[in-house]
């Protein structure tokens, strides 16, 4: 028999069965037409499932994993991508090719998974081929605004189905059914406060949420996690553009969860902007897939009016990512400032930026602009002991502890403006601490000018700018920044001469100072001295991880800093995360003088070369420097400066090459 192209009549029932412990919502919909037809072509990231109030419904290029074997037999065949179409969408019909031949005289069991994996190859799936429930462990849903269902659909909510004895001429009608159970939480306001929901968790006795291997062969679909690590007990329910409740009314919000029993005499955990309720079984509660379970949740967390709240996330756009180090460091966001003494930055966790690691030992100091009456500890939902760990230390040492999945709330008396916590067992990722707190309200301190000082004011006919100084901003709250390489500067003209005036901008507010060009001179026409030269000769074969000194070399016996030898032949200066710089012995530059130098880049680092005499700073800019270890000779003229100075060759940023430097005195 020739092997076939067939279509499939596909039934999507993507309708949810609606039963729930309080309430039986009512008029299941069911799809307009049966069976439906579909087709099948595409990757889990490309599924485009949509959510029709109570349905889902199929949009173009949805795709699906197809299987099918002999009725009865469990030698099943991956027939893999079957697809739909924009013009196929009103029929729901998918198209695809059977792998294999069909026997005209058999019947066949047919099974369909959506979203489509190239990693799924059985129906019987226990061991590849993992797909999220809800979400992976480390994530969140996310629900925009409230009673919204949108979100309810696409490649974290698998459907499935199957066709039972269908003969090999006719056309499947699989309905297709819901992998996961979905929580429907009805959270009412019973306080005066307006309430804006914004994050909901639901905390069960087991795995509810993450990656499984999902069987969908049989009459009732099983699930296996894929690791300790990648399943949750806690899902958790971002909640973006909600609208804030009046006392008296509520708002609908939706989780979908792996299904699960949970026993009598269990307890499952539902929390509601920090305000945690335990919800104590009396008998066993079945969370089906396919069905809507729904929660009442009443708000009762009493906030005065005096009470504001304020959120630290930890983040590499707003904090340096740092190594591990038992120096304080000082974090600052929102009126909230945490002190920590021993901590690094880490991997990236969902949509939470780069969370603090915190070790055993680390004092964690929080303050806060008025009393502290809650803290909320957001850990990073990652299944590992050692955050089981933080748990269970947090919820023995602090006061009053919730738990809800791997975040503890703290309820306080409200009688310090700084709390002080000592990690003492395993470590955690943090990332995001809430706090609050009663008294004034924080308002973010406001620009009120800025202020230049220690700038270069002679510059030399051609001279490229160059700036020199600081640039310090005060704010309305008194408190001082240095803002200067955030500053834009304007004004300066290379070949105009005499004085200029340099206008600063930051963030709007500007200042000025004046400069003054001077007419370029001839140097270096007549005899001159050489007062240094220095070929920095050494026999290293690649670039040395020991610092030069003072010592290293006696013509720059001044400072250094992050300078070593060079696989060049000269030195290198800088490292990956810091500028570089060595210093001259004193010399007499009483008259006009050159620095001569070779000079070439590192690799891909764009920094500069500056040389810096007295307050004159002359720059080489990284768009003249050629590659690593192809030197170019740079002359830089100079006014006299003292018969005692020093000159300081320094990166602007990161790495750079330079060799043999001579400087002459005319």
């Amino acid at each position: 028999m020739k092997r076939q192209i067939i279509s499939l009549g596909l039934m999507l029932a993507a309708t949810f069965s609606l039963t729930n412990c309080a309430k039986e919502l009512s008029n299941p919909q069911t799809p307009e037409v049966a069976g439906t037809p579909f087709e099948i072509v595409v990757s889990a990231p490309e599924t485009k499932t949509v959510n029709d109030g109570m349905k889902t419904v199929w949009a173009a290029n949805d795709a699906i994993n197809l299987f099918h074997a002999v009725t009865d037999g469990k030698t099943y065949v991956d027939d893999g991508k079957f697809s739909i179409t924009e013009a196929n969408l009103a029929a729901g019909k998918f198209t695809g090719t059977v792998n294999g031949t069909l026997d005209v005289e058999e019947e066949y069991d047919w099974y369909a998974f959506y979203p489509y994996s190239s990693y799924i190859k059985t129906p019987a799936n226990t061991s590849s081929g993992y797909m999220p429930v809800g979400c992976k462990s480390n994530e969140v849903q996310t629900q925009n605004g409230n009673n919204s269902m949108a979100h309810i659909a696409g490649a974290n909510y698998p459907v499935a189905g199957r066709s039972i004895a269908v003969a090999s001429g006719s056309t499947p009608e699989i309905v297709m059914s819901h992998v996961s159970s979905l929580l429907e939480i009805v959270v009412t306001n019973t306080v005066d406060t307006p309430l804006t929901v914004s994050d909901i968790s639901f905390t069960a006795t087991e795995d509810i949420v993450g990656t499984y291997f999902i069987n969908f062969a049989g009459e009732t679909v099983s699930y296996k996690g894929s690791g300790d690590g990648y399943v949750s007990k806690t899902a958790v329910l971002e909640v973006k553009n909600g609208t804030a409740l009046a006392k008296g009314e509520s708002a609908k919000f939706y989780l979908a969860v792996k299904p699960f029993e949970a026993a009598a005499g269990a307890e499952l955990t539902l929390d509601v902007n920090g305000c945690t309720k335990k919800i104590a079984l009396a008998s066993n509660v079945n969370f089906n897939a396919g069905k809507i379970k729904t929660l009442n949740f009443d708000y009762d967390l009493e906030v005065a009016e005096d009470t504001h709240k304020a959120t630290l996330t930890f983040d590499a756009d707003k904090f340096n990512r740092v190594s591990y180090s038992t120096t304080s460091q000082v974090w600052a966001q929102n009126g909230v400032t945490v002190t920590n003494n021993k901590s690094t930055s880490t991997t990236n966790v969902a949509d939470y930026g780069n969370p603090v690691r915190l070790y055993k030992g680390s004092e964690l100091v929080i303050s806060g602009p008025g009393n502290i009456v809650r803290i909320q500890f957001k850990s990073a939902a990652n299944g590992t002991s050692d955050n089981d760990k933080f748990l269970d230390y947090l919820t023995a040492v602090l006061p009053n502890p919730s738990v809800s999945g791997s975040n503890v709330t703290v309820e306080l008396d409200g009688i310090a403006s700084s709390v002080t916590y000592k990690l003492t067992e395993g470590q955690v990722r943090l990332y995001e601490i809430v706090v609050t707190y009663s008294g004034e309200e924080y308002v973010a301190p406001t620009l009120s000018s800025i202020a230049a000082s220690g700038y270069m004011t002679e510059f030399v006919q051609g001279d490229v700018f160059a700036f020199g100084g600081t640039v310090t901003a005060t704010y309305s709250d008194g408190s001082t920044r240095d803002v200067t390489g955030k500053c834009n500067f304007s004004g300066y003209n290379p070949e105009q001469l005499g004085e200029q005036t340099v206008t600063v901008t930051y963030e709007g507010i500007t200042t000025s100072y004046n400069v003054t060009v001077s007419e370029k001179t001839e140097t270096g026409g007549g005899e001159g001295v050489v007062v240094l030269s220095e070929q920095f000769d050494n026999n290293s074969t690649s670039d040395s991880s020991q610092a030069i000194t003072s010592t290293t070399f006696s013509n720059f016996s001044g400072a250094t800093s992050k300078a070593y030898k060079s696989k060049y032949g000269g030195i290198k200066l800088g490292s990956s995360s810091a500028v570089g710089s060595i210093t001259s012995k004193s010399l007499d530059l009483s008259s006009s003088f050159t620095v001569q130098l070779d000079a070439c880049k590192y690799s891909s680092d764009s920094g500069n070369i500056t040389v810096t005499v007295g307050s004159v700073v002359k720059t080489i800019s990284n768009s003249e420097l050629s590659a690593a270890g192809t030197f170019k000779t740079f002359t830089l003229e100079f006014s006299a400066a003292t018969a005692s100075s020093t000159v300081k060759i320094a990166t602007s940023s990161k790495r750079a090459y330079i060799d043999n430097v001579v400087i002459t005195r005319y």
